[in-house]
């Protein structure tokens, strides 16, 4: 299945988290709405509600595509924000990249980014980029066994098993097993799997034409069917690692193909992430890269217990100076600044548990007004003198007139958090 052989032309509708989308909104139809209904039965997760005529958006941001239609699904975090979807868009990408771990100083075809693309045109786009970065340095071969059953020669290992099953008779053949030195191997597998379903997609036509320029390079790769595993298998080291980056956002380009789409029998392709999960991978990462050049700890997502066997997971905790201050991350607003009683609750368990004097609720801020990075809306104590703080983090900034991600947030937050220490004689109670 080719969705760009399809006649009927490919059309965007562009939504913000918990948006409605209604039937007859830019054209989309009844069958369009009982296919993602269908396609989303078959699934675990709930990306939407269905509602009379329509779905609810919940909290899963990225791209949904139908053979007609692609919805993109972008985030919504401040009431006041009046930044352009592009620009959200651009954030969303590198809040993505961060939590990937490929640290976004890729600079990839800047038209693409000045065109209505959507998200899924901007990771084609990175893709590109990336491999065009692959070959300029050096693509790589690597060792890997071949097993030849009737091999006119001995080469590497007799397979005695085998060679008694295979060439009984012919005692001239040999079944052996050699090593070969050679382009063929997972990496490059992985990539000519990406390019093989990638271009599956409806995509523009300069997007597409170079994701096909791409597979002469790994034209005698074999297609994989790819999981997890696959990619835990692989071996980083300096020799590879100029490929990480390129392998990361195949793999997240990958995993929006199920096993009925790697059949041909689902047309629909996805990649969704939920924003709760990503904000929190996003501050994690800009933390600890921050962290580097400094004395601070900071552990991610550790496992403390909390009751018997069951466990807590706090988001993250900062070590320094001989404390430690805990950070849960919330994606939304709360409500006329105040937290909710489940989060206030979180957090002195997170307090008592894990030791701490300190607790922060990290809300974020897409505002473009004038603003502290780091904003304290409230300062708490709880009844045993431990502190519970709300912050706002604002996530961009305005250079030369445009809106970008604020790359320095991971710093502002470690110096923020350091100095914080000063203020406690200030706080008042909630």
């Amino acid at each position: 299945m080719n969705l760009k052989g399809l006649n009927v032309p490919n059309r965007t509708i562009t939504v913000f988290e918990h948006d409605v989308l209604k039937l007859d909104y830019k054209g989309f139809s009844q069958n369009e709405l009982d296919a993602l209904t269908i396609w989303q039965e078959k699934r675990d997760r709930q990306y939407f509600t269905r509602i009379h005529k329509g779905i609810k958006f919940n909290s899963w941001v990225g791209i949904i595509q139908l053979p007609t239609l692609t919805i993109e699904i972008l985030p919504k975090t401040d009431r006041t924000s009046q930044s352009s979807e592009q620009q959200v868009r651009s954030i969303l990408l590198y809040m993505i990249e961060c939590s990937l771990g490929i640290s976004p100083d890729t600079n990839f075809d800047s038209k693409i980014e000045t065109q209505n693309a959507n998200l899924l045109h901007l990771l084609s786009s990175l893709f590109i980029s990336l491999l065009e970065e692959i070959i300029r340095t050096q693509l790589i071969k690597k060792y890997r066994w071949n097993d030849e059953l009737r091999s006119p020669v001995l080469k590497g290992k007799l397979l005695i098993d085998k060679q008694i099953k295979y060439n009984f008779i012919h005692i001239e053949k040999f079944a052996c097993r050699f090593s070969i030195y050679d382009k063929n191997h997972l990496l490059h597998s992985i990539i000519k799997t990406a390019l093989t379903h990638i271009e599956e997609l409806y995509l523009p036509s300069d997007i597409y034409d170079k994701l096909l320029n791409f597979k002469y390079y790994f034209e005698n790769n074999s297609n994989l069917y790819v999981s997890d595993k696959t990619f835990s298998s692989i071996k980083w080291d300096r020799k590879n690692q100029h490929y990480f980056k390129a392998i990361q956002i195949a793999r997240l380009l990958l995993s929006g193909l199920s096993p009925n789409f790697y059949n041909g029998k689902e047309n629909i392709f996805s990649i969704l992430v939920d924003m709760n999960e990503l904000f929190e991978s996003y501050i994690a990462a800009k933390i600890v890269e921050a962290s580097k050049n400094t004395t601070s700890r900071v552990r991610v997502q550790r496992e403390h217990t909390f009751w018997e066997r069951k466990l807590i997971r706090p988001d993250i905790i900062l070590e320094f100076n001989g404390k430690k201050v805990v950070i849960d991350t919330k994606w939304k607003l709360p409500a006329n600044n105040y937290p909710a009683d489940s989060d206030l609750k979180q957090m002195y368990v997170y307090n008592k548990v894990i030791g701490c004097s300190d607790a922060i609720l990290l809300y974020p801020s897409l505002n473009q007004r004038e603003q502290p990075s780091i904003s304290i809306i409230k300062n708490g104590k709880y009844f045993d003198g431990t502190i519970c703080s709300m912050w706002e983090v604002k996530l961009v900034e305005k250079k030369n007139g445009t809106i970008v991600p604020d790359k320095k947030i991971g710093k502002v937050l470690i110096d923020s958090l350091i100095s914080a220490d000063k203020m406690n004689s200030k706080i008042s109670k909630f």
